[in-house]
């Protein structure tokens, strides 16, 4: 019933096409349907009903527990063809002696993961549309959640009125610290300082895999022309290296209210840089509201993660949530 797929099969089997008979012309453009060849390990099909794909990398371990993760899943609204979607899945891993599945999650976190939760209003860019009835499926499945994911707006665009920027940026300046946004002109070489910021920064993010620095750039290059260098702030030491990142792009899929999407938010965690994060953010603030932006999203917030509370410091409330789900194989 199941086929068990490999990359170069992936074309011709008709696992492709399965979104366009579950989507309208409307939603399919929100669904990821690039099949990621890095990690991959197998692709699972039912013609016509349902999809997956298995993905594993050396590094993908939690807490001592080698897991692999389960991508591009689309399915009919029937539970027994996702139970032997899960079930073939279950005996690929089991196969490679893997016993932690988790997902729903495109290959590892740098790419789409997570399924939405809760929330009415429309996506916003850098989400991607489910049917809700997947949640159901994954429980039914043997699922259960592992980890919780939010988004705020901040529909009032207000500073950060704990801080004094002023005192801030002399003090970071006397201590060798440049502040600047983000050189378009030099594209490719601001993304690779940004891509090893992150890595090193990143590293104790729950799920964390690393990426080549091709790789990450290849994630950046299609919204190049949507990045406004006002909305990208950096904060360097005296050697050029990236000490903190505040980057924000304009929500294209909006065409009622201004809105900037917070991307990505992230400091050196010494004490010497604490206050940074705010002050970037105040300076993004500001630039937003001269150029007339109304909103700001705070997206895919992990509920431990400290930059929940940068957003409630900038007006941020939840409107959205997200899941992420795992089965531990017996």
């Amino acid at each position: 019933m199941v086929q068990k797929l490999n990359y170069d099969e992936l074309s011709q089997s008709g696992f492709l096409k399965l979104p366009e008979l579950l989507y309208d012309n409307i939603k399919i453009k929100q669904v990821p349907n690039e099949i990621i060849e890095d990690d991959f390990v197998k692709a699972l099909l039912i013609p016509e009903k349902g999809r997956l794909v298995l993905f594993h990398h050396p590094a993908m371990i939690n807490q001592g527990v080698p897991y692999m993760t389960l991508g591009f899943f689309e399915c009919i609204d029937d539970i027994e063809i996702a139970r032997a979607l899960f079930d073939a899945a279950r005996e690929v891993a089991i196969k490679l002696g893997i016993k932690s599945l988790v997902g729903p999650m495109n290959g590892n976190t740098w790419n789409a993961y997570r399924f939405m939760e809760s929330g009415s209003t429309p996506l916003f860019l850098t989400e991607y549309y489910h049917h809700h009835y997947y949640l159901k499926l994954w429980e039914g499945g043997g699922f259960s959640p592992i980890a919780k994911y939010f988004s705020s707006i901040d529909m009032q665009l207000n500073l950060n009125e704990d801080i004094n920027d002023e005192a801030l940026e002399k003090k970071f300046k006397t201590e060798g610290i440049n502040i600047r946004s983000i050189n378009i002109a030099l594209f490719e070489q601001e993304i690779g300082l940004i891509h090893e910021f992150c890595s090193t920064y990143f590293v104790n993010n729950f799920l964390f895999t690393p990426i080549e620095s091709n790789a990450f750039l290849a994630k950046y290059m299609p919204i190049k022309p949507l990045i406004d260098p006002g909305f990208v702030k950096i904060a360097e030491d005296e050697n050029g290296k990236i000490t903190a990142l505040f980057f924000a792009i304009p929500d294209i899929y909006n065409s009622v209210t201004p809105t900037l999407v917070v991307k990505t938010i992230v400091r050196n965690p010494s004490r010497k840089y604490a206050g940074i994060i705010h002050l970037l953010g105040n300076l993004i603030v500001k630039e937003a509201r001269k150029k007339g932006y109304l909103h700001m999203i705070h997206a895919f917030m992990h509920a431990s993660n400290s930059s929940n509370k940068v957003s409630k410091k900038f007006s941020g409330e939840v409107f959205r949530s997200y899941v992420l789900f795992g089965n531990n194989i017996k």
